[in-house]
């Protein structure tokens, strides 16, 4: 009897929306196909278009790099903070960033270690250590 109903169910479905669901199936699969197509050719454009900047800007990061490490720096480049922190690693050889958080207390943990990175860049300091256990040395 549950075939016989199964039957009669498959033998009831009108051709027509076995038809238009193919067609649509069809439809999206060359919509698709054309998107894909048309974008990867908008993607080729834009980075033909953006070659010229994107090479020039390589170029003049690398030589701000080699200026960076070609040059001395002077501590008049160093912000008022960074005089602090360098006059602290002066007299005590190596610090932690939580001591310095302590003797900085107006100052996020952010800005400190930016400013520590940046000490870094200008070889006037050096990380020890990672993540809890960094702390920094005075090298200059």
């Amino acid at each position: 009897m549950l075939n016989v109903m199964q039957n009669e169910n498959c033998n009831n479905r009108n051709p027509f929306i076995t038809l238009f669901t193919l067609l649509g199936i069809l439809a999206g699969f060359v919509l698709y196909i054309i998107l894909k197509q048309s974008k990867g050719e908008i993607l080729k454009e834009a980075s033909n278009d953006m070659k010229i900047p994107i090479k020039t800007t390589k170029v003049s990061k690398n030589l701000n790099k080699m200026k960076g490490e070609n040059t001395n720096i002077d501590s008049e480049k160093l912000s008022e903070r960074q005089k602090k922190i360098v006059s602290i690693l002066e007299k005590e050889g190596e610090v932690y960033p939580s001591k310095l958080q302590e003797l900085l207390p107006n100052v996020s943990t952010r800005t400190i270690r930016r400013d520590m990175t940046d000490l870094e860049k200008k070889k006037i300091v050096e990380q020890k250590g990672s993540t809890k256990s960094t702390y920094y040395i005075y090298i200059k």
